[in-house]
């Protein structure tokens, strides 16, 4: 099962009573009916599930605010059903079903994904949050009875999680935090760590693997040429939390010291309990971190976190636009180059008319 902080932080837990208070009783006390429940909710489609296009970062056109406005205004009691089952800790899934419950759960995760994005954007930092718990939660549930054709799931829910740290990705950059606790928009430092801690408690992929079918489906399944794909997979998913959480430790050191942490070293203990390995480094290396001295448009340090993923050209960070999200190459010039993953610390936005010049640049 996956190894989670169900908890999800004291104010998590006491917004999930309050909805349940709310809004009546629960339709099931089965997290997957309720979520299947939710997605029925949905009377207008958000971005993410709509066909237009747009950059994967702020700010978003006027297209995609006036889409998101129309969901966040007519889907409201979708996202409150979705809250009300965090109060749950079983979801028994109906394999085979026509419409697949995993598909309404894809369509489900965008919704609160977007509506994560549309709270931060309108400055509601706690609930932005609290979206993306909701979203987690999900994949938590997701996680469960595995011996059932779970592979599948497991997968499903591995999707939902990377976009779910997407989404955690392009928020922590302009969260806004606070040790006041009468402060009802901005997220207290308190919760921030709790959240920090929740995703760096996650499973091996191996370990989760293995309860899709037992040793034994494992020894079958890790002779076959696609584990190594599956593990692949996982290892992204997985990689992208802890991106996240280290991103989530920045913003608190910057929230305490007034600036950016210079180095792994500043962080490690009291802002980030250790740092995690990186499954494509030599055993030992970690993931990492760099500040990039007067690295953005406007002059200012620019903090990067990275994996050494897809780095079989070395390691190099795009300079002509903020990284969130899964990236391959340089689209101007140098598709097939490959320089790691970076994600942005910090939020910004890319020069109109950039100067022209390389649009990437080695690391140092």
């Amino acid at each position: 099962m996956r190894a989670l902080n169900r908890a999800s932080g004291l104010i998590g837990l006491l917004l999930a009573s309050l909805a349940v208070a709310q809004n009546g009783p629960l339709p099931s006390d089965n997290a997957a009916d309720v979520y299947i429940q939710a997605e029925k909710l949905i009377k207008v489609d958000c971005p993410a599930a709509s066909n237009i296009v747009y950059p994967d970062y702020p700010p978003y056109s006027p297209e995609w605010q006036k889409m998101e406005k129309d969901a966040w205004d007519q889907n409201g009691p979708m996202r409150d059903l979705a809250r009300q089952a965090r109060s749950l800790d079983t979801a028994v899934w109906s394999e085979g079903t026509n419409p697949s419950p995993l598909n309404q759960m894809r369509n489900l995760a965008n919704q609160l994904g977007d509506a994560a994005l549309y709270e931060n954007l309108q400055g509601n930092n706690v609930e932005a949050i609290e979206e993306i718990r909701d979203l987690l939660h999900m994949t938590d549930m997701l996680d469960q009875d595995l011996s059932n054709r779970g592979l599948i799931r497991v997968l499903v829910g591995a999707g939902i999680q990377a976009l779910a740290m997407n989404r955690m990705d392009i928020i922590a950059p302009g969260l806004n935090l606070t040790a006041n606790p009468n402060d009802p928009r901005n997220l207290w430092v308190s919760d921030a760590r709790d959240l920090m801690k929740q995703l760096l408690n996650q499973p091996d992929p191996h370990d989760l693997l293995a309860e899709t079918g037992g040793q034994q489906g494992l020894s079958a399944l890790s002779k076959n040429a696609s584990y190594s794909r599956l593990v692949e997979t996982l290892n992204r998913c997985s990689v992208e939390r802890d991106l996240a959480a280290m991103s989530l430790a920045c913003q608190i050191y910057r929230f305490e010291k007034g600036h950016w942490p210079d180095s792994l070293n500043d962080l490690v203990p009291s802002y980030l309990p250790s740092v995690p390995l990186d499954p494509w480094g030599d055993g030992k290396q970690t993931l990492g971190y760099v500040l990039i001295k007067g690295g953005l448009p406007d002059g200012s340090d620019r903090p990067l976190v990275y994996c050494r993923l897809m780095s079989r050209d070395g390691l190099f960070y795009p300079l002509d636009r903020p990284e969130y999200s899964f990236y391959i190459g340089d689209d101007f010039g140098n598709p097939k180059l490959q320089g790691g993953q970076f994600r942005d610390v910090a939020r910004w936005v890319p020069l109109e008319h950039p100067t022209p010049g390389p649009t990437t640049r080695a690391l140092p």
